[in-house]
């Protein structure tokens, strides 16, 4: 899995994101290979604590996590 925390202009401002990504077989897409993304935003009002984290899939395996 890999792991990194980036900065990224997301909304309009730029944001830290800590991200985990990993290529994975989804059954439940017939076993089709797909990159999957946890992404976390960094909190606003309170530095290094991060929100809830959000799964993203993509089908398009050569994209990278950002």
């Amino acid at each position: 899995m890999n792991r990194r925390i980036v900065t990224l202009p997301i909304y309009g401002k730029e944001q830290r994101v800590r991200l985990r990504s990993v290529l994975a077989e989804a059954r439940f897409l017939n076993v089709r290979l797909v990159r999957a993304v946890w992404c976390e935003f960094e909190n606003d009002k309170k530095p290094n604590q991060w929100k809830t984290a959000s799964l993203l899939l993509s089908t398009d395996t050569s994209l990278t996590a950002e």
